[in-house]
């Protein structure tokens, strides 16, 4: 019994779905938007200690807090895939 995701590599997990079109082309934007920021975070923190004199405990509290605050984000597709975009909008603003 075909799944429909016969052109799906093997090697990929179960459950991988493939985005084409602009959605595709938006999601890999976002994605490198995101890398870029979090790699660029890493080098900036000798700068921060070096110059500014912040400590790396508290530059490492505020990396964990940004990381956490990408992952919560995340956390709001799957309600915004089965309510729709708006009503988690306006959720996600208010928390």
């Amino acid at each position: 019994m075909p799944t429909g995701n016969d052109d799906i590599d093997p090697a990929w997990p179960p459950g991988t779905i493939r985005i084409e079109g602009e959605r595709g082309i938006l999601a890999e934007i976002v994605f490198c938007l995101e890398l870029a920021t979090l790699e660029e975070i890493c080098e900036l923190r000798v700068r921060l200690n070096a110059e500014l004199g912040f400590s790396f405990a508290l530059l490492n509290d505020s990396y964990a807090a940004g990381c956490g605050a990408v992952h919560r984000r995340c956390d709001f597709v799957p309600f915004a895939l089965k309510f729709g975009r708006r009503p988690i909008y306006i959720l996600s603003t208010a928390v």
